[in-house]
């Protein structure tokens, strides 16, 4: 149960954050208007149009630009044009909106004062966001190939000088142009963007539409040497492999010479191995005596080897050593072939292999790869004392590689996990004596108090975990350090000063005014907020951010706006830039209730009581997680507050008792927390209470953490941490736990 007491007026703002409830004082068209934001916010866009189909919510404008925009995303383009065309001539010619007015929801202004305004936003969203109505309306009007009327919008938006649509809107006016068969102007438009964007990802995007541009226009030369550029300079963009098949198909042959050595590299990115070898090859039959012959065939070896054709894989290898035996991938490929005995489970052969690498060619910059491949593999293996001996050959012979510093670290706490603190103890004394640690200084200072504890001197290791306390502050290593000593290393904070008055003062000091292109910024991030439009109102604000900390009365403005809509995770990133800019120890301590809030507390109390886990144990993994973006998605998949795979949902999901009608939705805040909350109570359930395990199942999988607990039998769950295989499970256990214990800090004081 998570007690709270308000004392502070800016603290008491935070009790907001309740995921999706509202006050039930609200009027109910103002909730209505709530829900939908929220539906548009998680993407339900079905589930929207029929709530506002339904119920309404909001103003009358308010309500259009939403239905519009969920039919838009829906690509229902005709209705959807007619709303937006309709919006447009309701917000005249130029959309200049009247002053800023607090925000919808109910709040406590942080500046000490109460605002319980029911007032909306005064600004008129079909003006203030005319250019987004003018950008979404040209899709639509496209998609129904009324191309005049797209054009006159889009050329609209274009005059708005201040708009962030601008390039958005000239990439969608050369797809027109090339549409209304215009190919000269379209060649204007894509060759001035692809100027613009030198050295950013989207320039290759750019470069495919000019190619598109000359074909239309009937310049084959010039089409294709756009599409050399592209296959050349960006092999591994999406467009390098239309841009071949367009090449191939404009000259009516393959590519040949250095382009089809080029070539392999953009299947090669593509994942189409079989295809990359075979340019490869073909490049080497053509022109043998090519400079780039001998790295053809090492890259046909590869291409082999990631599509585990070993065997092929092993037969160009030897190809090379035979034909070209003064290649500069000569002792690449002889790396390449014992990774081959390693990926087919040939072991003892990979070890040997690894070996003589190492011997015949000490100076490679494979040789620290290969003694860090055969202690990964003695791990796997269960053999810790051959991973201990090969982690420490590394560490001395290439000291100056990028992973020496942990690999001395791995062999130092390997040495204290078989008992050997002396050891440990030397080799976690030359971390610390290296260049920087790596990084492992704090941690380094932490274990050699533990091999002081494992010889029995524990007046030593009491004084050394003191100096971890004095010499890091706060933080994991620090909270280590005071557990074992049964001592808090964090005081905790009394009330202190609140942020809005110590605002109120700076305000003085720092009297300018917001440059007017970000004052426009902020009302429309504003009002991308109220209809539901997250990241396009976070690109609004961008910029508002970086020079928010010259203007206090922007920063107050701003953190009222993000706890009125209850977006702790956007308040926490507000604050974390201003803790680079305002260093005072006042403000930094007032900052500390936005970079920790109780974000969805009511949710996060529901849970918590459920399952008896502790709920800032459930704010810090929601924190790590995500930062309290309910928007978070991960490269690999993950969604939401508590970044959750769609097949782990679905399997959490199967168990959780869910109301007829009602629809899970990762990106919904009350679902990803309860999903979270009941899959690191599995955890905990399944490794006997023992946080470190659970955490480690909870983010690298609990077949991962069966395999380091099975190998690791009886080890301290503080030094399974550090022992664990990724870099990213170590460092996310890290940061949970760093981070409840600094929840219990800024929170202590008030319950």
């Amino acid at each position: 149960m998570l007690a709270v007491r308000r004392i502070r007026l800016d603290v008491l703002l935070l009790t907001v954050l309740t995921g999706l409830l509202l006050p039930a004082e609200l009027p109910a068209r103002r909730q209505s208007g709530a829900s939908v934001r929220a539906l548009i916010q998680q993407e339900s866009l079905t589930r929207a149009l029929d709530l506002l189909d339904r119920e309404g919510g909001g103003s009358d404008s308010d309500r259009l630009f939403q239905k519009a925009y969920c039919l838009y995303r829906l690509e229902e383009w005709s209705p959807a044009a007619g709303l937006l065309q309709e919006l447009i001539s309701n917000g005249g010619a130029t959309g200049m909106p009247g002053p800023l007015h607090p925000v919808e929801a109910e709040s406590i202004s942080p500046a000490g004062g109460s605002d319980h305004s029911t007032e909306t936003d005064s600004d008129d969203v079909d003006a203030i966001l005319r250019d987004y109505l003018l950008l979404f309306a040209a899709t639509c009007l496209i998609g129904i190939e009324d191309f005049p009327s797209a054009e006159r919008h889009l050329r609209l938006l274009l005059e708005q000088s201040d708009s962030l649509l601008r390039p958005a809107a000239e990439e969608l006016l050369g797809q027109l142009s090339l549409r209304r068969g215009r190919p000269e102007e379209a060649i204007r438009i894509y060759g001035r963007l692809s100027a613009e964007s030198s050295g950013r990802p989207e320039r290759s995007r750019f470069q495919y539409q000019l190619a598109r541009a000359h074909r239309q226009a009937g310049r084959t030369a010039e089409a294709a040497g756009v599409l050399k550029r592209i296959i050349t300079d960006h092999p591994s963009s999406r467009e390098a492999l239309p841009a071949l098949d367009d090449y191939r198909s404009l000259e009516d042959e393959s590519p040949a010479g250095e382009l089809l050595y080029r070539a392999g590299w953009v299947y090669f990115y593509s994942r189409q191995y079989d295809r990359a070898a075979d340019a490869w090859d073909r490049f080497i039959k053509i022109q043998p005596r090519h400079e780039l012959a001998s790295r053809a065939l090492f890259l046909g070896a590869r291409a082999h080897f990631e599509d585990g054709r070993y065997k092929l894989a092993r037969e160009l290898c030897r190809r090379l050593w035979t034909d070209y035996p003064r290649s500069d991938r000569f002792t690449s490929s002889h790396f390449l072939m014992a990774r081959c005995d390693e990926a087919e489970g040939l072991t003892e052969e990979a070890v040997e292999r690894y070996h003589r690498f190492v011997e015949m060619y000490p100076w490679s910059q494979l040789a620290d790869d290969a003694l860090w491949r055969l202690a990964r593999m003695a791990e796997r293996e269960g053999d810790l004392d051959t991973a201990e001996r090969e982690y420490w050959t590394l560490s001395q012979r290439y000291g100056s590689r990028k992973d020496a510093s942990l690999a001395l670290w791995r062999a130092g706490l390997y040495a204290l996990y078989r008992g050997d603190s002396r050891t440990a103890r030397s080799r976690l004394h030359r971390l610390m004596t290296g260049r920087d640690g790596g990084g492992y200084t704090d941690g380094a200072l932490y274990w050699i108090a533990r091999t002081y504890a494992a010889d029995g001197d524990r007046h030593r290791a009491a004084v050394q975990m003191d100096t971890v306390i004095h010499r890091v502050g706060e933080g994991y290593y620090a909270d280590l350090a005071g557990r074992w000593l049964k001592s808090s290393t964090q005081s905790q904070m009394d009330g202190g000063e609140q942020l809005t008055d110590l605002l109120a003062g700076m305000k003085t000091a720092l009297p300018g005014d917001l440059p007017d292109h970000l004052h426009l910024r902020l009302r429309k991030g504003r009002q991308l907020i109220r209809m539901g439009l997250l990241p396009q109102a976070r690109q609004e604000l961008r910029e508002v951010h970086q020079r928010a900390h010259d203007h206090p009365a922007v920063v107050e403005e701003l953190f009222n706006l993000y706890q009125g809509y209850q977006l702790p995770g956007d308040a926490l990133r507000l604050a974390n830039s201003l803790r680079r800019h305002w260093p005072q120890d006042r403000i930094q301590q007032a900052l500390q209730y936005y970079l920790y809030p109780l974000a969805y507390e009511r949710l996060v109390q529901a849970e918590a009581e459920n399952s008896q886990l502790d709920p800032f144990l459930i704010l810090a993994l929601m924190r790590t997680e995500s930062l309290f973006d309910p928007l978070a998605e991960s490269p690999a998949g993950a969604r939401g507050l508590m970044q959750i795979m769609p097949a782990t949902g679905r399997e959490i999901a199967s168990r959780l008792d869910v109301p007829d009608g009602d629809e899970i939705n990762l990106l919904e805040p009350r679902w990803s927390i309860r999903m979270g909350v009941t899959y690191l109570d599995q955890q905990l359930q399944a490794y006997h209470g023992q946080i470190q395990f659970a955490l480690a199942a909870y983010n690298a999988g609990p077949g991962n953490a069966n395999r380091w607990l099975e190998r690791l039998d009886g080890i301290d769950p503080d030094l399974f941490v550090e022992l664990i295989d990724f870099r990213e499970t170590r460092q996310f256990i890290r940061k949970v736990l760093a981070a409840q214990a600094r929840y219990r800090k800024v929170w202590g004081h008030a319950g």
